[in-house]
């Protein structure tokens, strides 16, 4: 199994688009690979949200207990994958589209510092 990430080098084409993922959020900066090979993946995670946790922003799309939201594969040589620094700002600031959260100094660096040498692959 292979992740959607590539290893940011000096040969990486990187693209930047300003999008949303739904009309009521903010707009955000979205960093995309337009080349590389992607990852092995170390192991891959499932992450899940509560209707509870859904439904306090009308985002649930189901009436089950639980809804996966998304499918992480972790590139082989990393133990995680910090949640990435936009999402940590819409959560800690609890902004529509996040869930609140708060987080460490290290914890955003940890985000910050595995962006910036990781990319997702533009796949269109």
């Amino acid at each position: 199994m292979y992740c959607p990430y590539v290893k940011i080098n000096n040969k990486t084409k990187l693209t930047a688009s300003y999008v949303k993922r739904r009309n009521s959020e903010e707009p955000y900066i979205q960093i995309r690979a337009l080349n590389g090979v992607p990852l092995k993946a170390r192991e891959v995670g499932l992450i899940l949200y509560s209707h509870d946790v859904l439904k306090e922003n009308n985002e649930n799309s189901t009436d089950a207990d639980w809804e996966l939201i998304s499918i992480n594969s972790i590139p082989e040589g990393e133990e995680h994958i910090p949640i990435g620094p936009v999402t940590m700002m819409r959560n800690q600031l609890d902004l529509i589209g996040g869930t609140k959260a708060k987080y460490t100094s290290d914890e955003w660096a940890q985000s910050i510092r595995f962006w910036q040498r990781y990319a997702s692959i533009n796949i269109k």
